[in-house]
């Protein structure tokens, strides 16, 4: 098993990383026998990596909640459980899945290969008066996570510019620590943005 991490919150809910070290059929082995997670996979029509991810993500549910629960999505593609047992949201990268859940509250998490790719694209999303202080590359790579985090929860999705409408407040960089963003065109909703920096990767999530 590659549980990487696991953290529950004290009113409820939490967040966990999964390493995904082992093939589909390892995967597959540890999910129930014929229980709705298996029979998803089973209709699930991907590609080979993709289809790893999706079970990965089912397994890593699995472990963290001790039972199955049948995700559906909404017609944005954001995931919901069936019966509505936990607010949760999901996100994956290279050989690492996430996921983050609550009973009460929306919640939201991404994760992202740490890779020069963010840096050169900084000007798409990054705003002159967004600081932070640390290693560039690094700095590029939590704004964009922070702001795709961010572009998960909010209501008003339609037409949103990473750059001129996402904003991420001023912080200095540490293995984990927070800061907070808001939508410009709603200032009035200010959320909690708390990161991890990996050796592989960086996660952020509100929640």
């Amino acid at each position: 098993m590659s549980l990487y991490r696991k953290e529950l919150f004290p009113d409820g809910g939490g967040w966990a990383v999964w390493h995904v070290t082992e093939s589909p059929a390892e995967l597959m082995e540890m999910l129930p026998s014929g229980g709705c997670y298996q029979k998803e996979i089973s209709s699930f029509k991907a590609s080979s990596s993709r289809m790893k991810e999706r079970l990965a993500t089912r397994v890593l549910m699995f472990d963290c909640w001790g039972k199955e629960y049948e995700v559906a999505y909404t017609a944005a593609g954001k995931p919901y459980l069936s019966g509505n047992v936990f607010h949760i949201s999901i996100s994956h990268t290279k050989g690492y899945v996430a996921v983050c859940w609550h009973p009460s509250r929306a919640v939201s998490i991404d994760i992202e290969m740490i890779r020069p790719k963010a840096l050169s694209l900084k000007e798409r999303f990054v705003h002159p008066d967004e600081q932070v202080e640390g290693d560039e590359m690094h700095a590029s790579l939590l704004l964009w996570s922070m702001k795709e985090t961010l572009f998960k929860i909010i209501d008003n999705q339609e037409a949103v510019n990473f750059c001129s409408h996402l904003f991420i407040n001023p912080f200095k960089i540490s293995p984990e620590g927070m800061s907070y963003g808001l939508d410009r065109r709603n200032p009035d909703m200010l959320y909690k943005l708390d990161y991890w920096v990996d050796s592989d990767f960086v996660l952020t999530r509100i929640g």
